[in-house]
């Protein structure tokens, strides 16, 4: 069972050590932050559902926004005995999934930007990225290499 990967859900987070493995499914909009100690193979990742929490009444839960998430998932990472100097960042989903009006407009792509500026603000690199278009994923990231294998319904296998 050693291969068994622990289960992010929606607005929740995970990390892991050495040779465990981390996944989430079915990104539509939302978007997977994955980061990487590469020295000491500490790997997190959080399952983002909006944007920022100034825009929100209910902040009781930091996972759910990009700005306040990537932030939480930096510090379990530190208290899980990664250098946030070794930290990179891989990102998946951020999709449009359907056609919407309203707040929701849009909200795949919002939250890919407001990803990329919460990491940016922490000084943590993105060097890979699969995000946008109008398809969901899954991913399955391994602390042992880093690497995120990412499977999307009629769109293959991708490994970032």
């Amino acid at each position: 069972m050693a291969d068994k990967p622990v289960v992010v859900g929606i607005a929740e987070m995970e990390v892991v050590r050495d040779s465990g493995k981390i996944a989430t499914y079915a990104l539509g909009s939302c978007v997977g932050v994955c980061l990487y100690d590469y020295k000491n193979k500490v790997a997190g990742m959080v399952h983002i559902l909006l944007p920022s929490s100034s825009d929100a009444i209910e902040r009781s839960n930091p996972c759910k926004f990009a700005d306040s998430g990537c932030k939480y998932l930096m510090q379990r990472m530190l208290l899980n005995g990664a250098r946030q100097s070794f930290v990179t960042a891989k990102i998946v989903g951020g999709a449009t999934m359907f056609a919407v009006k309203g707040p929701m407009q849009g909200i795949g792509d919002r939250n890919v930007q407001a990803v990329k500026q919460a990491l940016h603000s922490m000084n943590v690199r993105i060097i890979a990225e699969d995000t946008g278009d109008r398809y969901g994923r899954s991913v399955v990231m391994d602390a042992a290499t880093g690497k995120l294998t990412i499977h999307s319904v009629g769109h293959g296998t991708v490994t970032l």
